[in-house]
């Protein structure tokens, strides 16, 4: 059975059969006696078996509602500070501390709360309690919880898909629909050990544009990754699976490693190009400046440790970029550029922005004022979205809406360190992109996109995930 999505004000309306006079009271309706009764935290685990924040709210009758935090291994200077213990257990990982700051400082600040508070001052009332730009008193790992489980709580209780009532508490700026998967095949960098002189771009990704919905979708990726694996067996290179369950890259250079995944695509049967596109994220911040320690935020003198070991100079880098796109059917680059290399990223956005996805990661890390920096800059022409980069959930629909307000697109994205929760694949469906990892193992996310899909009846987003210009570029080069 499809349920079919219910737009806002039709949503709104029905709770007027419930005694209300108009829809605003049918909602208070539906929220009248209801308040966070019972705020709890404890220590579980991620993907990478590090410790994580899970925090829960209990509403007053009886329910609970709970997230767990995604941790991130590459991250932005700029982005909210997980907070971690910095000793004993676990290699300094622990995160006690934030496990006490939501029990000792949030608990008592939001029980009682009626669920009749919105969104945006209930995280109002986290982000005050903290009193700093990236939230390094109590730490983003102890706010963002709170804030995510306050959502589910409301959601529920008016009686929402958590993706409607996202989009409502925002505006509703956003057309609901199926998500593109960008699926992770190859890691490397921080995300996998390699072998000495393999090419450090941190992920090569494939996205099925050319499938009928993201069930098929996830069938392509699955059918790619493992074609891939066999070919690695077959020319005896070695196998092992990074964080986030792409292969580890043994080739040592980009045209090696898209060669690769070429024939990988087409032996398994899909259109280079047409059916399946790449996306890159090589986490330039990762590789930029090692040749000098004078300063973090130094960019002059500056170089690129990138492929075969060679030096790129800020020019030069986005030369390379711009280069590879040419000859491959990439549709999305993702921090091709360091997060403080703002010539370099102003010179290729210039250069290729007008048919080239390129997203934003460490130079804007989910933050509204950096967005609008690079709005300002012309930096990028996407924003990648992080819950926990920002630390609370209306803040980050916040960036989102301020993105699709300036033409930005905007990709949802875990954090190699899964928090083994689902969110985010509701987040997607507001943006109509996401990145989880491969096909391998970020399954509960690709899941759940597929039942929400179903469920809803929603349409696959496919290659109009992607600006017109973008989707104009694609069809003239590569859907032939």
């Amino acid at each position: 059975m499809v349920f079919k999505y219910i737009p806002p004000r039709k949503a709104a309306s029905l709770f007027t059969h419930f005694g209300a006079k108009n829809a605003g009271d049918g909602m208070a309706v539906a929220l009248a006696g209801m308040r966070v009764e019972k705020v709890v935290a404890a220590a579980g685990f991620n993907s990478r078996s590090n410790p994580t924040v899970m925090a829960g709210i209990v509403r007053s009758d009886g329910k609970l509602f709970s997230f767990a935090v995604d941790q991130g291994a590459s991250t932005g200077k700029r982005e909210g500070l997980e907070l971690l213990d910095k000793g004993g257990l676990f290699g300094g990982k622990g995160v006690s501390k934030a496990v006490k700051n939501v029990r000792e400082t949030l608990a008592p600040l939001v029980e009682g709360i009626p669920l009749a508070t919105s969104q945006k001052d209930f995280d109002a009332v986290l982000r005050k309690a903290d009193g700093t730009k990236y939230l390094t008193n109590l730490g983003a790992n102890a706010v963002l919880p709170l804030s995510a489980a306050y959502a589910r709580a409301r959601a529920d209780a008016m009686g929402l898909p958590l993706h409607q009532y996202l989009n409502n508490e925002i505006g509703n700026p956003f057309p609901i629909r199926s998500p593109v998967l960008f699926m992770n095949v190859f890691n490397a960098g921080k995300h996998a050990k390699q072998a000495e002189g393999a090419f450090p771009g941190q992920e090569i990704m494939i996205a099925p544009v050319g499938a009928k919905n993201a069930a098929q979708a996830l069938e392509m990726g699955v059918q790619a990754w493992a074609m891939m694996g066999k070919m690695l067996k077959e020319r005896k290179l070695p196998i092992s699976i990074g964080d986030e369950g792409g292969y580890a890259n043994p080739f040592p250079t980009a045209r090696e490693s898209f060669g690769f995944i070429k024939e990988a695509t087409e032996r398994a049967g899909f259109g280079w190009g047409r059916d399946i596109v790449l996306a890159v994220d090589p986490a330039a911040s990762e590789f930029f400046g090692k040749n000098v320690h004078d300063g973090d935020e130094m960019v002059h003198g500056r170089k690129y440790h990138f492929e075969n070991g060679k030096l790129y100079l800020p020019g030069q880098m986005g030369v390379f970029w711009e280069g590879t796109a040419r000859r491959y059917p990439i549709l999305s680059m993702e921090d091709i550029h360091a997060q403080n290399d703002f010539a370099g990223w102003k010179s290729t956005t210039k250069n290729i922005g007008g048919h080239m996805q390129l997203v934003g990661d460490d130079v804007f890390c989910t933050n509204k004022s950096l967005l609008n920096m690079g709005i300002r800059e012309g930096i990028a022409n996407s924003v990648l979205i992080k819950l926990n980069q920002n630390g609370t959930v209306y803040g980050t629909l916040e960036v989102m809406k301020r993105a699709l307000e300036k033409g930005y697109t905007a990709m949802i994205s875990h954090r190699s360190g899964l928090g083994m929760d689902d969110f985010i694949s509701y987040l997607a469906l507001l943006t109509g992109q996401i990145k989880a990892g491969s096909s391998r193992e970020r399954l509960m996310i690709y899941n759940q996109i597929i039942l929400l899909e179903e469920t809803y009846g929603l349409k696959y987003a496919g290659i109009h995930a992607f600006s017109p210009d973008v989707q104009a570029y694609w069809n003239a080069a590569w859907n032939r």
